[in-house]
């Protein structure tokens, strides 16, 4: 049997990624001996693709951390941030990943509701992108 989440409440979402272009934030190491990149780029309100571009002598990013999480001026029950490690991308790699909701949550609050991805790399540091994917009033509970 195929369980569906149920959700009650009153919560209106205005999906920015219907409305607004995918937003994406690259970082270039501040070490000029190479001229590689890495992007984040946040695809819908839950799921961002993180792309290495290399250059000589800098052809793979390696042991790269990252984090999910959703922000705002309201109270979060039950939702944490989400991680984890990609071990290697090599240039032009990308890969997808995407917030996935355990059990119950409860969102309480009024205001934008903002997914932030940050990625942690030994050459290029720490970066953060995030971008506002919806508006919350009242609250919101769902469960899987």
């Amino acid at each position: 049997m195929n369980k569906k989440p149920i959700v009650l409440g009153v919560f209106l979402i205005l999906l920015m990624t219907i409305i607004s272009p995918t937003t994406s934030i690259s970082k270039k190491s501040s070490n000029t001996l190479y001229d590689a990149e890495l992007l984040i780029e946040i695809i819908n309100h839950n799921t961002a693709r993180i792309t290495f571009i290399g250059c000589p002598g800098k052809e793979e990013a390696t042991n790269i951390e990252w984090e999910m999480k959703y922000t705002g001026p309201f109270v979060f029950l039950n939702l944490k941030p989400q991680n984890g490690n990609i071990t290697i991308l090599r240039d032009g790699e990308s890969i997808e990943i995407s917030y996935e909701p355990k059990g119950f949550m409860l969102m309480l609050g009024f205001g934008p509701i903002s997914f932030e991805v940050t990625v942690t790399e030994d050459y290029f540091g720490k970066i953060t992108e995030s971008k506002v994917v919806g508006f919350l009033i009242l609250f919101l509970i769902s469960w899987k």
